[in-house]
């Protein structure tokens, strides 16, 4: 996609966020789920790369 895009001039970065606390699991959370990263962490570090003069194509986000 990313060089599918680059003669448009759009960028196309990729997130990829560890254990995050979501209803995706709905009732049958897994095992640590209760150490898993809150949502808005996971937004403020997304934020903080987008607002870089040149922001990471692909960021990983682990917990603190």
């Amino acid at each position: 996609l990313r060089t599918i895009l680059k003669p448009d001039h759009v960028s196309v970065l990729a997130v990829h966020p560890a254990g995050m606390k979501t209803n995706f699991f709905g009732k049958k959370k897994p095992v640590g789920f209760k150490n898993y990263m809150e949502p808005s962490y996971v937004a403020q570090k997304i934020i903080q790369n987008l607002k870089l003069q040149k922001p990471k194509e692909e960021i990983i986000i682990k917990k603190k």
